[in-house]
């Protein structure tokens, strides 16, 4: 029997509708199943992505005042991003993940590095054998 995996799914959370636009373009353009939405959505009580459980889950933060380090923490206890492997482009990236109980982090200081970003988040699904 062959077993296929799973195609990998990635939820990036920006702040900045054109950036995680571009940012979600360029990981479909790799083959990856991407959802985008902004802060305030992700963090409304009653929103999850339409895919389920990422496999990824990148926040992109052009402006520090958008998020708080409390705000990120009660992002990752959603019950879809718990356990998720976190991507973070900010401007102080160790700012916002030092709220985190269990950073399963990678972190960026320039939120507008796309390609860097890219490549990271292929590194961390690769790592975790999901393609």
């Amino acid at each position: 029997m062959d077993h296929e995996r799973p195609e990998a799914t990635v939820l990036v959370i920006g702040d900045d509708a054109e950036l995680a636009g571009l940012l979600a373009m360029n990981l479909r353009q790799r083959g990856l199943v991407v959802e985008h939405t902004d802060v305030a959505l992700a963090l409304a009580p009653r929103w999850a992505p339409s895919f389920g459980r990422p496999h990824l889950l990148i926040l992109d933060v052009e402006a520090a005042d958008r998020i708080s380090p409390a705000q990120l923490r009660r992002l990752t206890e959603r019950p879809w991003a718990r356990g998720v492997p976190l991507l973070v482009a900010a401007e102080n990236p160790a700012r916002l993940v030092s709220a985190l109980e269990q950073p399963s982090v990678m972190s960026f200081p320039r939120p507008a590095a796309v390609g860097a970003i890219v490549a990271a988040a292929r590194r961390i699904l690769d790592a975790a054998a999901i393609s």
